[in-house]
């Protein structure tokens, strides 16, 4: 699984080759949609997918589209991590997957120059989102963290302030942002990750 800055940035980079076809607004809305669970909301089995098909994407609408590719894109990095083996450099912690995300999100952020345009994107709430039955002040909640994430790169208070307006506690934000303190002094995570969004196509 992927934290938000990283779905962006990894769709971003196969938009243009793979779904320019597409609506761009409602396929990066779609993309990072599933993620609305963590506001206890709707279960996560109706919005991520365990087998996707890249081309029968190009089928569907822009949004929908977007959604599944958000599995997609968790499906890959995972295997992609497990390959190289992440998990055997970093040390046994809580919330390690977690730091690993919002650690990537860091490294991944400078590679997208046009933030405010998905900050844009998220001013209100896409026609295709209200089909989950989901509150439209909860999706405007989602949308508003994400815009407050993007706003800048990440550091360790929009970390915190994020994983906070999502649901998760004081404690748990604090251990995160130590956590990405350790990966950080680790020569062989930062080559991973970076050859994760190399790799991605």
């Amino acid at each position: 699984m992927a934290a938000p800055i990283s779905h962006i940035v990894l769709a971003q980079k196969i938009y243009k080759n793979h779904f320019s076809n597409l609506n761009s607004t409602d396929f990066f809305i779609g993309t990072l949609f599933p993620d609305i669970r963590y506001l206890g909301c709707i279960n996560r089995n109706e919005t991520h997918y365990l087998n996707v098909d890249l081309l029968a994407l190009k089928k569907e609408t822009a949004f929908e589209a977007g959604l599944k590719f958000h599995s997609y894109i968790d499906l890959t990095r995972q295997k992609f991590l497990d390959d190289k083996k992440l998990s055997s450099y970093c040390p046994k912690i809580k919330y390690l997957e977690q730091s690993i995300k919002f650690y990537e999100d860091i490294l991944f952020y400078d590679y997208v120059m046009n933030w405010q345009l998905y900050i844009n994107n998220l001013n209100e709430v896409n026609l295709n989102e209200l089909k989950f039955n989901i509150n439209k002040d909860t999706i405007l909640k989602w949308h508003q963290s994400l815009q407050n994430y993007f706003n800048e790169k990440p550091n360790k208070d929009s970390i915190k302030n994020f994983i906070i307006s999502i649901g998760f506690s004081e404690e748990v934000s604090n251990e995160i942002v130590a956590n990405i303190k350790i990966l950080n002094k680790i020569d062989e995570i930062k080559p991973i990750l970076n050859l994760l969004y190399e790799n991605f196509s």
